[in-house]
C-alpha cells in the first residue's frame, strides 16, 4: 500500500505518517492484521523508527483460529544488516523481526558479524537465494508467509511492481500539496515495465482523503 500528496510527495516532514488521517491509519492496521508478514525496506524501517505490529487479544485469537501466527512479523529487506539493535524494532515487538538478506552477502565477514548481533538481540535472519525482490517473496512463501503487505519505501515499491509481485495496490491520495517532493511513492526503476491494474473500490472521507484499491490484471 502507499500514500502520496497531490504533488506526488510520499512524505511530509520526512515520514509518510505526516500525510495520513485516522482512516488511513485504520486501513494500515487492518492490512497488518490480515497479513502473514509486513515487508519493508531497510531505509524506511530505520527512518520511520519501526516497531512490531500492535494487536489486541481478540485479534490474536482470531488470527490463531484461522491458522496464522498471533502477531505478524515485520520483515526487513536488506543487504547490509546495518541496524541498531537497541531500537524499538527489536525492543517493542511481540514477535521477532525478520531480516531477508541475500545468501552471498552473508559470506562477507562484516555482514556475518552483524547477523550474529541481530540474532543475539532476538531478530531472525532469512537467507535469500538471489538478489531480487522475487527471491525475497519466494523465501517468505517458503516459510508459510503467503499474505505479504508491503509498506515501502520507494525502491521496494518499484521493485515489487516491476517484478509483477503486486496483486492488490491500496493507494491513498492526501489532499495536500507538499513541496519539495523529492521522496516519491516509487523510485526510478532499473528495468522498464508496464503493468495493468483495474480499480476495485474508491472511497473519500469528509476531509477529502481519497482511498483507492486496484487489483492486478494478470495476463492469461
Amino acid at each position: 500500500m502507499g500514500i502520496a500528496a497531490l504533488t506526488g510527495a510520499a512524505a511530509s516532514d520526512g515520514t509518510s505518517s505526516g500525510l495520513g488521517n485516522d482512516t488511513d491509519f485504520a486501513l494500515l492496521n487492518a492490512l497488518r492484521i490480515w497479513s502473514d508478514a509486513v515487508l519493508v525496506g531497510a531505509e524506511t524501517a530505520r527512518k520511520e523508527n519501526y516497531f512490531g505490529v500492535r494487536t489486541t487479544q481478540q485479534q490474536r485469537e482470531t488470527r490463531h483460529a484461522r491458522g496464522q501466527a498471533e502477531v505478524p512479523p515485520i520483515v526487513v529487506m536488506t543487504k547490509s544488516l546495518n541496524f541498531d539493535t537497541a531500537t524499538q524494532l527489536f525492543t517493542d515487538t511481540r514477535t521477532p523481526p525478520l531480516f531477508a538478506v541475500p545468501e552471498d552477502v552473508l559470506r562477507d565477514k562484516d555482514v556475518f558479524a552483524r547477523a550474529r548481533k541481530i540474532e543475539q538481540a532476538g531478530g531472525v535472519i532469512v537467507p535469500v537465494e538471489g538478489q531480487d525482490v522475487s527471491a525475497v517473496v519466494a523465501a517468505l512463501h517458503a516459510r508459510g508467509l503467503a499474505r505479504i503487505v508491503c509498506e515501502g519505501g520507494p525502491s521496494l515499491n518499484a521493485q515489487l511492481i516491476g517484478a509483477g509481485e503486486v496483486d492488490v495496490f491500496h493507494y491513498t491520495v492526501s489532499p495536500r500539496a507538499v513541496q519539495p517532493s523529492e521522496l516519491r511513492l516509487f523510485a526510478e526503476a532499473d528495468t522498464p515495465s508496464d503493468r495493468a491494474f483495474v480499480l476495485e473500490a474508491a472511497h473519500v472521507t469528509c476531509d477529502s482523503m481519497l482511498f483507492l484499491r486496484y487489483r492486478s490484471v494478470r495476463e492469461g
